[in-house]
């Protein structure tokens, strides 16, 4: 959000610091547009978690002095969004069930879960607006590991407020992409996928200007998406959007399959 503007040194007056710190200071500095956004990169899909769960907590600890909001609506597209990975403790049955046959180390879980609960701080507060890619997200992994994903994933949702969660479905293996963005405060933008593993080359900016340009193209792209679909809000978990987001689990051969572990309303 604070484009080139890295350091600012602040008064130990607290009238000067709250002038310093209003919001109106902060709009002057959203508003410049001449100055290209710099960006960090997430170069590994651990560093990744670490660097999303950071920056989103960043904006839940701003001061309330700076008059601004410490929560932004979180915007996803691209595989089952983050809240298809669990919040309950690594140890829990749910974190075998979404790797098997495969394993993963508890540094990996406990990274991807701090990213979970930091972003849905925000999705509690101000709401989520997803475009999740089912194709892409269960391909070449087991039939209990898949299942056990979307089944978190519609836990998630089910506990969430009517107005607060929209989502719709872009079921295209071939679009690839992997795109957060939590109100005006950052974007990241990852630009390599590993079928089995995860999104490295993830690229984070604060530049307003362009997290607003997004933003725009993000809704649209939503709505349209949602206007396809005829369905918005909460009627995404009825019985049909179920049935058009697991379309592997149709099979015969796979309706005995289930997950150990399933939500109190899983399907």
């Amino acid at each position: 959000m604070l484009g080139q503007l890295h350091t600012l040194r602040l008064s130990d007056d607290e009238a000067t610091l709250r002038k310093q710190l209003h919001i109106n200071e902060f709009k002057i500095i959203r508003d410049r547009k001449l100055l290209p956004a710099l960006y960090q990169k997430a170069t590994e899909v651990q560093q990744r978690a670490v660097m999303l769960k950071e920056y989103a907590d960043n904006i839940s600890s701003v001061s309330d002095l700076s008059q601004l909001d410490k929560y932004g609506v979180v915007r996803q597209k691209g595989g089952l969004s983050s809240f298809h990975i669990p919040d309950k403790i690594i140890g829990h049955q749910v974190w075998i069930d979404r790797y098997l046959p495969g394993v993963r180390d508890s540094y990996r879980k406990e990274v991807q879960r701090g990213e979970r609960i930091a972003l849905q701080k925000h999705a509690n507060e101000k709401g989520c607006k997803l475009i999740i890619n089912p194709c892409y997200a269960t391909k070449d992994r087991s039939v209990l590991a898949a299942n056990t994903r979307l089944n978190t994933l519609i836990e998630f949702l089910e506990n969430m407020p009517n107005e607060k969660a929209v989502v719709a479905i872009l079921n295209d293996e071939s679009y690839i992409e992997s795109l957060t963005m939590v109100g005006d405060w950052f974007l990241a933008e990852s630009v390599s996928y590993k079928t089995g593993d995860g999104f490295r080359h993830t690229f984070f900016t604060r530049n307003a200007a362009t997290i607003g340009m997004r933003i725009e193209y993000f809704d649209a792209e939503l709505k349209d998406l949602l206007g396809e679909l005829g369905c918005r809000f909460r009627s995404i978990l009825t019985p049909q959007f179920r049935f058009n987001l697991t379309p592997v689990f149709r099979a015969p051969e796979y309706s005995g399959l289930t997950p150990s572990y399933k939500p109190q309303n899983g399907f």
